[in-house]
């Protein structure tokens, strides 16, 4: 997979559709739209707007967690599926 439109994003909404944007080439530019229900539509937006700062915590978090995963079951457990949710991002 190719990298992801760097963040951050941004929507901006027009009735029931939000138009993520994101910088493409050092300019503003729309890299998706997200369309539903008044409530659903802003709910998804904002969710997908968060995506590339979830990406990034999601990230470094691992990185600090692997050290723990031996003595802790627990930890164990949410790294693997933070590791899922970081490899589904790329597209794995």
């Amino acid at each position: 997979m190719s990298k992801h439109t760097p963040g951050p994003w941004t929507y901006i909404q027009e009735n029931e559709t939000c138009y993520i944007q994101g910088m493409i080439g050092g300019s503003p530019g729309y890299i998706g739209q997200v369309v539903g229900s008044n409530d659903n539509v802003l709910n998804n937006a904002n969710l997908v707007a968060a995506a590339p700062e979830m990406f990034a915590a999601l990230e470094h978090a691992i990185g600090h967690l692997d050290a723990y995963v031996k003595d802790n079951p627990v930890v164990s457990y949410a790294l693997i599926h933070m590791k899922d949710a970081v490899n589904k991002a790329k597209g794995g």
